[in-house]
């Protein structure tokens, strides 16, 4: 499974998922929004890794999803944990490929693949799945109820679940639900016409209720969005299941 890197279209035939494909692949193109551009390890992965030594965890295989152009996956790849990184967008796993094998001894395995709709691994494979600044792409309630499914499908008994995204006090997300004409649902808009949908913590833990909270932060930081430097406020996560 190592350094495999696979870019198939959804067997599913959704027209929602090449749609997103699409807006996402323009996306890492021009990289507007921080996820497309960054390089550094994310806060989240640390407050993770942190906790999993104060608990002596030893995990070995890791799942990110969303892993866009391998932020994550190639800096976690590189302290030898086995990690697949899956997205919906083949520029971002072309530029995750190639910057992998610049800098990867050990390689991490990319994949196509929508969050929303069934995964390709199998039962019980990780230790820890990642979703960094991913979960908010997912609006429909019945792809809300596939991912939930599927992350506790494929993660192992006593595995833990990494969440982190915008919280529902982020003020560049505020400030895009302001101008949003879906706004009476939480939906935002990104300047490439991206939706997203803002969560609370309190809506977060009722999706994955069948998860147990281990630990929560938020994490508030500057960032660049949109080409402008933005106050951010993240929710950070840790369940186990």
């Amino acid at each position: 499974m190592k350094g495999e890197f696979v870019v198939v279209e959804s067997p599913y035939g959704n027209r929602n998922s090449i749609s997103s494909q699409n807006l996402w692949n323009e996306e890492y193109e021009k990289k507007n929004i921080a996820s497309s551009f960054k390089g550094t390890l994310s806060h989240s992965v640390k407050f993770l890794l942190e906790y999993l030594n104060k608990k002596g965890a030893n995990p070995k295989t890791f799942l990110d999803l969303g892993c866009g152009n391998g932020r994550n996956a190639i800096p976690l790849a590189n302290m030898n944990y086995d990690v697949c990184g899956m997205d919906i967008s083949n520029v971002a796993l072309s530029q995750a490929k190639k910057l992998s094998e610049q800098i990867c001894a050990n390689q991490p395995s990319f994949y196509y693949g929508s969050m929303g709709e069934p995964l390709q691994f199998n039962d019980s494979m990780f230790d820890v799945v990642m979703d960094i600044t991913s979960f908010d792409i997912l609006i429909k309630d019945k792809e809300i109820e596939c991912h939930k499914k599927e992350i506790m499908r494929v993660s192992k008994k006593g595995g833990h679940f990494l969440y982190y995204d915008m919280a529902d006090d982020d003020p560049y997300s505020l400030e895009l639900l302001a101008k949003s004409p879906d706004r009476d649902k939480g939906v935002i808009y990104t300047p490439t016409g991206i939706p997203f949908k803002i969560y609370s913590a309190h809506s977060i833990e009722k999706i994955f209720k069948d998860f147990n909270v281990m630990a929560q932060e938020k994490f508030k930081f500057q960032d660049m969005m949109d080409g402008k430097i933005w106050d951010r406020s993240l929710l950070c996560m840790i369940f186990r299941k």
